[in-house]
């Protein structure tokens, strides 16, 4: 049977949160994002912290999860500066991308909106982050 629903997270990706946000997007095949990305993520990683790096028009996720491991997850184009920080907007399709020295990679390709918002089946869920101090 064909899924009827997309979860859409929207807030702030945090260290905090990121292993909620990669469960969802490790188990699903289309996921819907609207958030601003944390800018301690950008800074020197620390063990054991989910961390983020931005080069060749793509942004890239890496932590780990108690289901996968060591992960990657790379957005490529659907993000823009907002105050000062990365903000990732759109529906997605999931791409795996295999794994590489002990690393599982998924990319997050960017979708046409239109037709998955004006289908009557489909239903976005929208999960909101919570916000952290």
């Amino acid at each position: 049977m064909a899924k009827r629903h997309i979860r859409k997270f929207i807030g702030e990706l945090t260290s905090e949160n990121f292993e909620r946000v990669a469960d969802v997007i490790f188990e699903d095949d289309i996921v819907a994002l609207d958030l601003l990305l944390d800018r301690a993520l950008f800074d020197e990683a620390i063990d054991g912290r989910p961390s983020a790096s931005r080069y060749d028009n793509k942004i890239v996720l890496s932590g780990s999860t108690p289901a996968e491991g060591c992960i990657e997850i790379n957005i490529n184009e659907a993000f823009s500066t907002r105050w000062g920080n990365y903000r990732v907007d759109g529906i997605f399709f999931i791409k795996s991308g295999g794994m590489f020295q002990g690393v599982t990679c998924v990319g997050l390709i960017p979708t046409d909106e239109a037709p998955i918002r004006l289908n009557p089946e489909v239903k976005i869920i929208n999960i909101r982050l919570p916000a952290y101090p």
